[in-house]
């Protein structure tokens, strides 16, 4: 709907790909206000929990779609199937590394026997350490790989 709006109604003179770019950007949501106000009405732990929830998964569609719409944009002559192939490749790659990272770090704080400054250098470690391998590793699926 924002592509929609962007292409026709505001006189930039946008192609597709840019208004659909557009669109990705300011599709991502903050939850902020309405989980203040949920809390203030005493609604369900659940209900706050999913719309707190809500933007880990908003933020990674988003950020995806703006790779894939910023290729076409860039003047990508990708094809329908090389756009799934990035699609996927972004929204599995991260994820991936992100998981590896914390299976590693679950090791890594068992055996630390609750070290305080260890398990908080190796957290910091790891959440820094997986955005930079997934940055390498996927490139631009940097966006994702915390959520593991």
């Amino acid at each position: 709907m924002t592509a929609v709006i962007m292409k026709y109604v505001f006189p930039y003179g946008w192609s597709w790909p840019q208004s659909f770019m557009f669109g990705a950007i300011v599709a991502a949501t903050d939850p902020v206000a309405a989980v203040s106000l949920l809390k203030q009405v005493h609604a369900s732990e659940e209900l706050t929990t999913v719309i707190d929830g809500e933007p880990l998964v908003d933020d990674g569609i988003a950020a995806v779609l703006y790779a894939i719409f910023l290729k076409s944009v860039q003047g990508s002559s990708e094809s329908a199937s090389g756009y799934t192939k990035l699609a996927f490749q972004l929204s599995a790659g991260g994820p991936a590394v992100g998981m590896a990272f914390a299976l590693c770090l679950s090791a890594w704080l068992k055996l630390a026997g609750g070290n305080l400054f260890a398990d908080l250098g190796m957290t910091l470690v790891a959440a820094y350490g997986s955005f930079h391998v997934a940055d390498w590793a996927v490139p631009t699926s940097w966006q994702q790989s915390p959520w593991g």
